[in-house]
C-alpha cells in the first residue's frame, strides 16, 4: 500500500502516511472498492491484537470474530469445505495472502492505466 500511495503521489514522503489514512485515501480515489477497504482495516486490527496483546489465547478469541466478517474470509469459507477445521493462524495466512493478492493485482492495473493514459497523450 505504501508503494501505491507513493506512486499516486509521486512523493516518497508519501511513505510516512499512516497505513489506515493511506487505506482511506485509496478508497476515496476509487482505487480500491469499499469490501477491500473493509478487509484491509480488518487485517491491521488483527495484526494490532498480535502486536500487543501477550496472550495467544486472548489473540484468538478476539482475532476470530474479526476474521469471520472478512468479505474475504466468506469467499474462503464457500471454497473450502474444510476452513472451520483448519486453525486461527493458517485460517488468517490464507485470508492476508488473498487480499495481498486482491491489493497487488489492483495496483498493477492503476499501474498500467496510467501508463496507457501517458502514452495517449
Amino acid at each position: 500500500m505504501k508503494d501505491c500511495i507513493v506512486f499516486l503521489t509521486k512523493s516518497l514522503k508519501a511513505r510516512k502516511i499512516a497505513r489506515n489514512t493511506i487505506n482511506e485515501i485509496l478508497l476515496e480515489r476509487d482505487v480500491i472498492g469499499k469490501e477491500l477497504f473493509d478487509d484491509v482495516k480488518r487485517i491491521f486490527d488483527i495484526r494490532d491484537l498480535f502486536g500487543h496483546n501477550l496472550r495467544i489465547s486472548q489473540i484468538k478469541k478476539e482475532a476470530e470474530p474479526i476474521l469471520e466478517n472478512m468479505n474475504t474470509t466468506k469467499d474462503m469459507i464457500e471454497a473450502d469445505p474444510e476452513w472451520n477445521k483448519r486453525p486461527l493462524e493458517e485460517k488468517l495466512s490464507g485470508v492476508v495472502r488473498g487480499v495481498a493478492i486482491v491489493l497487488q493485482l489492483t495496483f498493477n492495473k492503476l499501474v498500467i492505466d496510467q501508463k496507457i493514459t501517458r502514452r495517449k497523450k
